[in-house]
């Protein structure tokens, strides 16, 4: 693991990213930032995208155990990109939805994808670099490692 000021300064710059990205989870979503600085370092972040190409958002995973490799389980969270935002679309409508739940949203690591979830029901699933929500397929960026 990286030591010294160098990793130090990521580590805020990754947390200022994420406060940034997320300013308004709601209180089942919130993650106190102590929590969090902990936690950093096996986050996933991914940009999402139309499969033309256009920019919606971003998707985070945090696993609820981090010494699991791979993680099997953990919580997820959206943000549509507020920037330049999206015209309405089906897909937009799925990301909002997901992005405004009051419930904690979910994944599991199932036998060839990636479950999503709330308290009450199936949202939806990624398999390779494919996000699929309310019957929308839309495309996964990592920027894990681009940060």
């Amino acid at each position: 693991m990286p030591s010294g000021k160098h990793y130090s300064g990521r580590l805020k710059n990754k947390t200022a990213l994420f406060l940034r990205i997320f300013p308004f989870l709601s209180r089942a979503q919130t993650v106190t930032l102590t929590h969090l600085k902990g936690r950093l370092k096996t986050m996933h972040y991914f940009s999402i995208h139309t499969q033309e190409g256009d920019h919606l958002g971003f998707f985070i995973m945090l696993p609820d155990n981090e010494s699991e490799n791979p993680p099997q389980s953990g919580r997820f969270a959206v943000k549509l990109q507020s920037e330049n935002p999206p015209q309405e679309t089906a897909a937009v409508r799925a990301l909002a939805a997901c992005q405004n739940t009051g419930t904690p949203l979910y994944w599991a690591l199932e036998k060839d994808h990636v479950a999503l979830f709330d308290d009450n029901a199936a949202l939806g699933r990624i398999r390779g670099e494919y996000l699929t929500l309310a019957g929308q397929t839309l495309l996964l960026n990592d920027l894990t490692g681009t940060l």
